[in-house]
């Protein structure tokens, strides 16, 4: 499943955005928030979606997307996105296998067989993060509009693009708040950085609202191949021959401990940093009342063997 929004976008951006990922990803559904589209209807959008083969989803919204702020509050304006993201989570996609948020200008590519919706249901969190990288293109191969396909340059050493994320919502982090490029409030997002996926940024798959569309002169730019050559490149694993889901592998006991597992993950991350900090400490005396119940030792003892672990 893929979650994005989009104002004014071309509808062939749009075709070729969810084509991409149907073909090369396996998505099987988008849903496409419409952020009050002047040059078309939200009905246009989805009979293109229908020829991509994946089931549509168009909801239209016409409040304002925000300003632009500047660092440290560079994130903070995306007020609209983040509230539309977590609207579309609690009201139309917590039974989906895979969620993955990106952007009408991104191509999200893998570097192993593996699609990046299996590589999240597998993983034991069940997030996938990833860098990108900016792809230009000097002008239209074919017809008037620049396509994702003549992205062929890029810039070298150019600083990697902010990481987009696919995430499992049954998972143990289902229930934290979403944002474009983070889970919010989740102190680990970093440690989920992949290096098996990439996506690339199409510097001229915009409308201009953002930023500046014009390519780095023509020295600066190297040759490189466009998602569409790297996505073929890259074997996938045929369909139907993916692994076989977690719970299809396990016993029924086992089932019901992941789930007691799983449950009470998603409410301890759920919870404000502060309270996840008192709830570890909670935990921590409880743990140290029972040893010393068991052990008989005083609890002013057992402190002084923690203390005096950190010491050593």
């Amino acid at each position: 499943m893929i979650v994005t929004m989009s104002k004014d976008n071309d509808l062939v951006w749009i075709e070729d955005f969810a084509r991409f990922h149907a073909q090369t990803q396996g998505a099987e559904a988008i849903v496409l928030v419409d952020n009050g589209s002047t040059l078309y209807e939200p009905g246009d959008i989805a009979r293109v979606l229908e020829r991509t083969g994946l089931d549509a989803l168009v909801l239209s919204t016409s409040l304002p997307f925000g300003p632009r702020g500047r660092r440290p509050y560079g994130n903070t304006e995306l007020f609209l996105q983040t509230c539309a993201l977590n609207a579309v989570r609690l009201r139309f996609l917590q039974q989906a296998r895979a969620v993955l948020c990106c952007d009408i200008d991104e191509l999200v590519l893998g570097r192993t067989p593996n699609s990046v919706f299996d590589a999240t249901w597998h993983s034991r969190f069940g997030l996938t993060r990833f860098g990108g990288e900016w792809r230009y293109a000097r002008q239209p191969a074919r017809g008037a509009v620049v396509r994702h396909d003549d992205h062929r340059f890029l810039v070298a050493n150019k600083k990697p693009c902010p990481a987009k994320w696919c995430v499992r919502p049954s998972g143990p982090l289902g229930d934290l708040q979403w944002r474009p490029h983070i889970l919010d409030e989740f102190v680990f997002n970093w440690a989920f950085r992949s290096k098996e996926f990439t996506y690339h940024h199409c510097r001229q798959i915009t409308t201009g609202w953002k930023r500046d569309s014009v390519a780095p002169k023509a020295a600066r730019l190297v040759p490189s191949k466009t998602a569409w050559q790297i996505a073929t490149d890259t074997p996938r694993v045929a369909p139907g021959r993916q692994a076989p889901r977690r719970a299809e592998r396990t016993s029924g006991t086992m089932q019901a401990v992941r789930r007691v597992c799983v449950g009470s993950s998603r409410r301890f991350f759920a919870l404000r940093p502060a309270l996840q900090a008192a709830s570890l400490a909670l935990a921590a005396f409880l743990g140290l009342a029972a040893e010393e119940a068991i052990d008989n030792d005083p609890v002013s003892q057992e402190f002084a063997y923690l203390m005096q672990g950190f010491y050593d």
